[in-house]
């Protein structure tokens, strides 16, 4: 017997605001703003201790390094002992960190301190990100998922401009008080989440596909049948443990690409959060909280516009804008002696850092199966957290040889290593136009 439109009409929807989401993306809200204070004010504070400048590079540059080294064995840590042990470690580790800031005013104890910052950020990350993954229903987690890294966007926007408000006008005590507090908070609402529990070997919440996959790889004889999916034979040749080693499993080797063109994006990306109130600060410019404040604006508003346009276009206009716009933040930077030129450089690289994310983070995932969806996002984001390392040392090195305006003028060439790569990654992609 068929459904009329009536029952379908009625068929209550599947619940996603639920008590778990939403207490775990308050709690991811709390987590990145916690974390995002950091990056912006500790290198002036480091640099007023007297480090010099490769140093200051090194305060960003070593929590990024430990934390992309990290992560893809906290993912596996995560899977087999637990997303609540991880997650209130990691949390733990965060705030008593931050915390010690205030006690220990020493250059080469910050960086120590920064170090174990790179594994705790890794494991409270990682588990939020899983959790999250776990409370949202199979059939609303596109939506959810949308919601959830919201919380990520609007602390990755916020919390800069606040950590410098409050080091410039109250001082490093007040600025680690408020971010160790965040912590506190994330933790206090992560010890009222329910956990889900599974077995090592369960494959929770897999699709009638992914479970195919289980039984054709438990199966190999069944492969051979007429009426075995192209799709299934190619995601079990995919996980197929018998085939694939451990780099495999950690790395999806179609977002290494996409990857390693966001190394070169998000190295601009780092260097400006490391040194740009350095500069600023050189050259006199007051006010720089409202870089943060115009940055904060333009990204919410654009970043879901260029997702849409993605989808309609293709990847080539809206990656060509986002360098466009990369290439201007790092030569308005260059000129920068007021603070009109200064919000300018927030505005085109609020625009072009995320027309790139929309795009590259596109193309790492949109094509990969449901399978390995997971180990996509990661190797992406290795690729962005590598790549705010790797500028935020990068910047230092150069900084100190060629000064602080010199080294945003050098830097205007890592969007165009950024388009070779895109040149050629695109004749691998199918929204190359």
């Amino acid at each position: 017997m068929g459904i009329n439109s009536q029952q379908v009409k009625t068929k209550p929807k599947i619940p996603l605001w639920t008590r778990d989401f939403i207490l775990i993306t308050v709690a991811n809200l709390f987590i990145f703003s916690g974390f995002h204070m950091l990056p912006s004010t500790l290198p002036v504070w480091v640099k007023s201790l007297g480090a010099a400048d490769s140093l200051i590079g090194w305060v960003t540059g070593v929590t990024t390094i430990s934390a992309v080294l990290t992560r893809p064995f906290v993912g596996l840590a995560v899977d087999h002992f637990g997303r609540r042990g991880i997650f209130i470690i990691g949390l733990a580790l965060m705030l008593v960190t931050t915390a010690s800031f205030a006690f220990f005013p020493v250059v080469a104890i910050v960086l120590a301190i920064r170090l174990l910052q790179g594994v705790s950020w890794a494991m409270a990350n990682t588990a939020s990100q899983t959790v999250a993954a776990d409370v949202i229903p199979q059939k609303r987690f596109a939506e959810g998922m949308g919601y959830f890294l919201q919380s990520s966007a609007i602390a990755l926007t916020v919390a800069p401009g606040l950590s410098l408000y409050l080091l410039y006008e109250a001082g490093i005590d007040a600025m680690v008080a408020v971010s160790s507090s965040m912590f506190a908070l994330a933790l206090v609402l992560v010890l009222f989440m329910r956990f889900k529990k599974y077995k090592v070997e369960e494959k929770a919440g897999l699709h009638d596909k992914e479970t195919a996959i289980a039984e054709a790889i438990a199966d190999p004889a069944g492969m051979a049948s007429p009426v075995a999916e192209p799709e299934i034979v190619q995601m079990v040749a995919e996980t197929n443990p018998r085939k694939n080693g451990i780099l495999s499993k950690l790395f999806e080797r179609r977002a290494i690409l996409p990857a390693v063109i966001m190394i070169f994006i998000a190295a601009i990306y780092g260097s400006t959060m490391t040194f740009l109130a350095v500069l600023a600060e050189e050259r006199q410019i007051d006010g720089m909280i409202w870089y943060f404040v115009v940055y904060a604006v333009v990204n919410i508003v654009v970043r879901p516009v260029f997702g849409v346009w993605v989808d309609r276009v293709g990847y080539n206009k809206p990656m060509i804008v986002g360098l466009i716009g990369m290439v201007l933040t790092t030569l308005v930077i260059w000129a920068t002696w007021s603070l009109p030129m200064l919000l300018l450089a927030a505005f085109v690289q609020a625009i072009g850092l995320a027309a790139c994310f929309a795009t590259l983070q596109t193309m790492a995932i949109a094509d990969v199966p449901a399978n390995r969806r997971g180990t996509a996002v990661s190797t992406f984001f290795i690729g962005f957290y590598g790549g705010i390392g790797f500028g935020s040392v990068g910047a230092g090195i150069i900084a100190q040889a060629l000064g602080y305006g010199n080294m945003f003028l050098v830097f205007t060439i890592l969007p165009v290593f950024a388009l070779i790569l895109f040149v050629v990654s695109r004749h691998k992609h199918g929204r190359g136009t």
